[in-house]
């Protein structure tokens, strides 16, 4: 039995026809020929040119049959147009109730062409969300979101999608199990007893290196392995004191070789007086054994 109280004007058949839903179908049993819809066919049905400035919409019913190739005189899509704006909450609240998914856009499609695509990659077509494509508004705040993200991601420059990148690596960040840290406290303490091995081997060899070289030359190798983890003023000043130390060295051994030259001068002067003091011996004796 119809539900007078659910019907709306529309035109199936370029025609204006009173339709009214029943529990099983959508007819108008008035004018001729009838008009019987059943609503087991109905796939999806569809809102177009559903815009505030127009005073009519149109109704776009797709039957379960269109992923099958049309055959002559079947139907798979049925066109209701000129449907009263007004009439467009109560058709959604009886579709609803029936359990036919809608969706609506602002314009008419092209009905066998976008059969035709589906039909094309049917599978597809259900793995990129099926008749999702219809929902017009969804798809334009999903945009709309996108090109906020991306203009933001864009003034906040890499760093934050560096950022980004590195907090959902944190949230998908792998846990260790108990026996993996038991394993890897272990590991820490061998590590450990390693170092210490091999900071007393270094010690032992720093001893060496100091009794082959001698103080100085030890000095000087020290001061080469201790530069590491030391800042500009500490090295620029120990290389001063250092450089200080091989002055004053080389300035001791300056005067050590004045004294031995000037004790050298001495000691010739002195042989060299003596010899005159012979020398004039002999003379002297001479001139005393002539005057005689």
């Amino acid at each position: 039995m119809p539900y007078r109280e659910l019907g709306f004007e529309g035109a199936p058949d370029k025609m204006q026809r009173f339709l009214m839903p029943t529990r099983d179908c959508l007819v108008d049993l008035i004018e001729f020929p009838p008009v019987v819809i059943s609503l087991e066919d109905i796939e999806v049905a569809h809102f177009e040119r559903v815009t505030y400035s127009l005073k009519n919409f149109d109704l776009v019913l797709v039957m379960k049959n269109f992923a099958q190739e049309p055959i002559r005189g079947e139907t798979q899509w049925i066109r209701i147009s000129s449907v009263p704006s007004t009439e467009l909450d109560a058709v959604k609240k009886w579709l609803d109730s029936v359990n036919i998914p809608f969706y609506q856009g602002p314009s008419n499609l092209n009905w066998n062409t976008v059969l035709r695509t589906i039909r094309d990659d049917l599978e597809g077509f259900y793995e990129d969300g099926g008749w999702r494509f219809l929902d017009v508004e969804a798809s334009s705040s999903s945009d709309e979101e996108n090109d906020e993200r991306d203009q933001a991601d864009g003034e906040r420059g890499p760093a934050a999608g560096d950022a980004n990148a590195r907090l959902s690596d944190q949230d998908d960040e792998y846990v260790p199990s108990d026996e993996e840290l038991e394993a890897e406290s272990s590991d820490s303490e061998y590590d450990d007893d390693d170092d210490d091995d091999e900071s007393f081997a270094a010690s032992e060899e720093d001893i060496d290196l100091e009794r082959e070289l001698g103080d100085d030359d030890a000095g000087e190798a020290e001061l080469s392995s201790s530069d590491e983890g030391m800042d500009w003023d500490e090295l620029e000043r120990q290389t001063r004191e250092e450089e200080r130390r091989k002055r004053k060295r080389w300035h001791d051994d300056d005067d050590d070789d004045d004294d031995d030259d000037d004790e050298a001068e001495n000691n010739g002067a002195s042989r060299h007086q003596r010899g005159r003091r012979h020398l004039g011996r002999p003379v002297e004796r001479r001139a005393q054994h002539t005057l005689r």
